[in-house]
C-alpha cells in the first residue's frame, strides 16, 4: 500500500515520493531477505535508504518556483554511465554468487539499475525514470517466473505490473523542462 502511494507520488515528480520510499526501504530489505533476493535486500537497506533520505534533501535545495530542476547527461556521461552499471553488475555477481539465490541474475540487474536509479535521482539527472521502467520491468519478469513455483508472489508481479505504469508517467513528467546537461 505505501509503495502505491510512493508511485503514484512519483508521478508527480513530488520530493515526498522520495522521502517515504526512503523510510519503505526498509520494509522492503525485510521482504527481500525472506524471498532470498540478497541483492535487492542489501540495496534498499544500505544504498536506496540513505540516498533516498539524502535525495530528499537536495531536491529542496534544487527548486525554482517551486518545482525541482531536472537535468540530462551527456552523451559521454551516458557512456560512462553505462561503463560503470556494467563493472558493478559483475562484482555484484561475483560477490553473490557465494549465496544460493535461485533469482541471481535478475536479482542482481535489478540491484544495479535500482542502485544507478537512486543516485540519479539523487543528481536530479532525467535518466533516472528511464531506468526505472527498465527496473519495473524486470521485476516483472522475475516475479512472474517466482509466481509459477510460489503463487503468493503474485502481489509483486501486480506491483511491478503498477510500476512500470508509473513510471512510465513519471519518465514524461520529468521530460518537461529539463536543463541539457552536455
Amino acid at each position: 500500500m505505501v509503495s502505491a502511494a510512493v508511485m503514484f507520488m512519483q508521478t508527480r515528480v513530488s520530493r515526498y515520493a522520495i522521502l517515504v520510499g526512503g523510510a519503505n526501504s526498509i520494509i522492503y530489505s525485510i521482504s527481500y531477505f525472506f524471498m532470498q533476493l540478497y541483492g535487492q535486500a542489501s540495496s534498499a537497506l544500505f544504498f536506496s535508504f540513505p540516498l533516498q533520505m539524502l535525495t530528499f534533501f537536495n531536491w529542496k535545495r534544487s527548486t525554482r518556483k517551486g518545482k525541482t530542476e531536472i537535468k540530462r547527461l551527456s552523451p559521454k556521461g551516458r557512456l560512462m554511465l553505462f561503463g560503470i552499471m556494467a563493472a558493478a553488475w559483475l562484482v555484484l555477481y561475483t560477490l553473490f554468487s557465494l549465496f544460493d539465490s535461485p533469482w541471481l541474475v535478475l536479482d542482481n540487474t535489478v540491484t544495479v539499475i535500482g542502485v544507478v536509479t537512486t543516485v540519479l535521482c539523487l543528481l536530479r539527472y532525467s535518466e533516472y525514470s528511464v531506468l526505472q521502467i527498465v527496473t519495473s520491468c524486470v521485476n516483472l519478469g522475475m516475479f512472474t517466473a517466482m509466481t509459477r513455483t510460489d503463487p503468493t508472489r503474485a502481489v509483486w508481479m501486480v506491483h511491478s505490473a503498477y510500476c512500470i505504469i508509473c513510471a512510465t508517467v513519471t519518465f514524461y513528467k520529468t521530460r518537461k523542462g529539463i536543463k541539457n546537461d552536455d
